[in-house]
């Protein structure tokens, strides 16, 4: 019984973390896209926006990325988290071979050899 205890504050514990990332994912993301309609609205010069919002529009990119990379491609279903799963984008990766690497003997699947000239 308290190992059923135990075993459900941790998950509890899981999960408030989670919710707490999720949230300030999603306020940070807001930000800067705040920040970028406030600087198209500004009335400076078009040189002077567009590194200001190339800077900003990497940074959404950055947190896209990183978030599609938390999941592995080569997890198991069975290895994944409740809460885990795979977007379009993973699958794809996974059916096009992308993660395996055509010099690992222990791979299942092989990626395509690639051509030289």
């Amino acid at each position: 019984m308290v190992g059923v205890v135990r075993k459900n504050k941790i998950r509890h514990f899981y999960k408030q973390e989670k919710w707490e990332r999720n949230r300030d994912y999603v306020l940070l993301e807001n930000h800067y896209y705040e920040c970028i309609y406030d600087i198209i609205a500004q009335n400076s010069p078009h040189e002077e926006k567009l590194p200001r919002l190339n800077r900003l529009k990497a940074k959404i990119v950055k947190m896209h990325s990183a978030r599609l990379q938390t999941m592995t491609l080569d997890t198991r279903e069975t290895d994944r988290m409740d809460d885990e799963h795979p977007t379009i984008y993973h699958i794809s990766q996974i059916k096009k071979g992308v993660h395996n690497d055509p010099y690992d003997r222990y791979s299942t699947t092989k990626a395509a050899p690639t051509r030289t000239r």
